[in-house]
């Protein structure tokens, strides 16, 4: 096995960071979405 330790890539934690608060609005919005199809049955 290797046990070398290798160092993260910068650039690589900004793309997963990104990627993280996109999924978040992406969330936020089906939530709203959500909140006006209840309250259309309400």
């Amino acid at each position: 096995m290797n046990n070398h330790f290798i160092m993260p890539d910068p650039s690589v934690d900004e793309r997963l960071i990104n990627n993280l608060r996109r999924a978040h609005l992406d969330i936020k919005d089906v939530g709203l979405q959500l909140e006006e199809v209840i309250a259309k049955f309400d």
